[in-house]
């Protein structure tokens, strides 16, 4: 995917169809249920006593291997659209040509790459991540057990009693969407980086999917995973603890979007990436 966005040919405005939008949402799905079950499968190997330390490591693993997907994503986006806004020939607010602006937070702050950015974020929020992965974890998590393990219990007489009951079971509750909150927090807050004409669009289709995501779990919870006890409270203050950072990110960017605003400072390259970063770790210290 990143070989075909990166040598399309994007000159008089040309831009990627459909599947490649398509492609992208896919990818993204994959993506975090290849990291769901590699840090659950670590979490498992790891032999902790209580499961609540269990979940407690899976939730952290999955939120920092998540977060390095949208990084790795960001990157590869930007140089996506910084080649498609090249190609267009697009200029800066000055008159400025974009293959001619070298500092990396000048053009990151041009009208172009931010609307470009801007959409890409909102794309790989939703719905990729905020709504078509809790739309299909229902098959997977209770329809698919439920039905394969009423075929094992019809077709094999010799399962009977605790052996059947264990078949039929449902799988027991995990914490993993403490993690799957966590991103989508993630997601929610980067939009402020970028111009106002999405976050709205972003926060309406975040509370829509959540309410699916509330009556999913819901269900769930009454209905399918058998009685559980979680009696420490581990779980919840690494997840106060992950939020931390996250939250951070909030004061990083006001601190940008505060830049050559009337009667505030005005700074580029590494001064301006300095002062988001010193505003994240002041925000982030008080925690």
């Amino acid at each position: 995917y990143a070989y075909y966005v990166m040598t399309f040919n994007y000159e008089n405005g040309r831009e990627p169809g459909f599947i490649v939008g398509f492609a992208f949402s896919m990818i993204v799905v994959v993506g975090n249920a290849i990291m769901y079950e590699v840090c659950a499968r670590i979490s498992d190997k790891v032999g902790f006593q209580f499961k609540d330390d269990k979940e407690a490591c899976y939730m952290i693993l999955y939120t920092i291997a998540c977060l390095f997907n949208v990084a790795l994503d960001f990157v590869t986006t930007y140089y996506t659209a910084e080649k498609v806004m090249e190609g267009l020939g697009f200029v800066s607010y000055f008159g400025t040509p974009l293959a001619d602006i070298h500092h990396f937070t000048t053009k990151f702050e041009t009208y172009g790459m931010q609307r470009s950015l801007a959409e890409n974020t909102y794309s790989y929020a939703f719905p990729s991540t905020y709504l078509i992965p809790f739309l299909i974890e229902p098959a997977p998590t209770i329809l698919a057990p439920l039905l394969l393990g009423r075929l094992i219990v019809r077709t094999h007489p010799e399962v009977q009693g605790k052996e059947a009951e264990e078949w039929m079971a449902m799988a027991d509750m995990e914490m993993g969407r403490y993690a799957d909150l966590l991103l989508n927090v993630i997601l929610g807050i980067l939009i402020f980086y970028f111009p106002g004409g999405y976050t709205w669009m972003l926060f309406l289709a975040m509370a829509v999917s959540h309410l699916w995501i509330y009556a999913f779990d819901h269900y769930r919870v009454l209905r399918s995973v058998p009685a559980c006890t979680f009696a420490a409270y581990d779980i919840e203050w690494w997840c106060q603890a992950m939020l931390a950072p996250i939250m951070g990110i909030i004061a990083s960017c006001l601190a940008f979007k505060g830049n050559c605003e009337p009667g505030m400072y005005c700074l580029t390259g590494f001064p301006l990436i300095a002062t988001c970063s010193f505003a994240w770790l002041m925000h982030h210290l008080p925690y």
